[in-house]
Formats: structure tokens, sequence, C-alpha cells
């Protein structure tokens, strides 16, 4: 009997964990949508406890704020669905990390940014607008931006020093600033340009930018 109880409770632990997953990933795509229809500011809590079909509460047992939403948005928008991996934990990475030749490795490395910025790109704009009137919000951009720059340091590590055009840090910086969510709306937005467009431009332009002749 104690077995069937602890199994019992087990159970009844393990679907409770994933209603409260279930109610999580609700919310954060019913935030998402308001968020880009709406902008920051004039999404509330409750606005997206209704968009989510729960209850405001029930929000706030899941997350402290709008700004915490915002975040897990934003690495939904990164990593492209729900899963808890980071973007080293990823296929599209270990394609990137095992390939040999540097030419081919810069542009999967390009290929994988340019589809977190289909992605993030909108996500992008609502961080603008809460970043401006909520501090939480503006920190936790920043630390996007830091955190963006540490993983390209780490992408551009493996490749052969001897084939940088530049200093590493400085192919850093440089590939930072190419494959930015800011130059990506600027030149989809304002420019026109399509992102297949967008991600052609980048792959050929990091390769001139990083790489030495071989």
């Amino acid at each position: 009997m104690t077995d069937r109880r602890s199994y019992d409770a087990t159970r009844r632990r393990e679907r409770a964990e994933e209603q409260k997953r279930q109610t999580r990933e609700r919310v954060v795509d019913a935030a998402r949508r308001l968020f880009l229809e709406r902008g920051y500011v004039a999404t509330t809590i409750t606005a997206i406890a209704q968009e989510a079909g729960v209850s405001a509460q029930t929000v706030y047992l899941s997350f402290s704020g709008k700004a915490e939403i915002l975040h897990r948005v934003a690495d939904v928008a990164i990593g492209g669905d729900h899963e808890e991996l980071t973007i080293f934990q990823r296929t599209t990475w270990q394609q990137f990390e095992s390939e040999a030749d540097p030419a081919r490795q810069v542009r999967l490395l390009a290929d994988l940014m340019a589809a977190i910025a289909e992605r993030m790109a909108p996500v992008w704009q609502a961080y603008r607008e809460a970043a401006a009137t909520d501090p939480r919000a503006a920190a936790d951009m920043a630390a996007l931006l830091k955190g963006r720059h540490e993983s390209l340091t780490r992408a551009l590590r493996l490749l052969p020093e001897e084939r940088l055009r530049l200093p590493l840090a400085e192919c850093v910086d440089s590939f930072w600033t190419i494959s930015s969510l800011d130059g990506y709306l600027l030149l989809t937005g304002y420019r026109g340009w399509s992102h297949e467009q967008w991600r052609d431009w980048l792959r050929e332009t990091a390769v001139v930018q990083l790489l030495s002749p071989s």
C-alpha cells in the first residue's frame, strides 16, 4: 500500500507540474501576441490573463510581472520553441560546431543568427518600448545584448585563429554589429529587404569580415 500511495503522489506531482508548464506557455504565447499588437505599455497583466484564458492571479503565480514575461517571450523567440535548452544544446549549434571548413562554419553561424533575428525582431521592438519605461526590462535588454556578445565570442573561438582577419575581439565586435537586431530591423523594415536577402548578405559579409583569404 505504501508503494501505491507513493506512486499516486508522484503521478499527482507530475500532472501538477505539467499543468503549470502548459499554463506558463499559454501565458507567454498570449503575451507575445499582445506585446506585438498593442505594445508593451498598453498590455496589462489582466489582458494577458484574458488572452491566455487564466486568471490574473494565475499569471502572478507564474511570473513576477510583465518584464519577466517579456524576458521569457524573448527566450522562446531565440530558441524557437518552449524547450528549456540553451542555444549551445540545439542541433543548429552542433552543426556549426562540427563543421571543419571555416567559411562554411561562418555561413552556418550567419544562418543561425538570421533565423534568430527573424523570430526575435518583433520582440526586440517591444523591448525597446519596455526599456524606456521599465527598469527591469531595461536591465534584461542589456543582459540580452551582453549574452549575445558572449555567445558570439564562444562561437568565433572555434574558428582557426590563423584564419581570422582581425584579432578575435575585433572579429566578435564586427559580427555582433553586422548581425544585430537593430541592423536587421533597419534593412528589412526601413529599406524593404526581404529576410532572405538579409540572410544572404550576412552570410557573405561575415566571411569577408571575419576570415583572411585561405
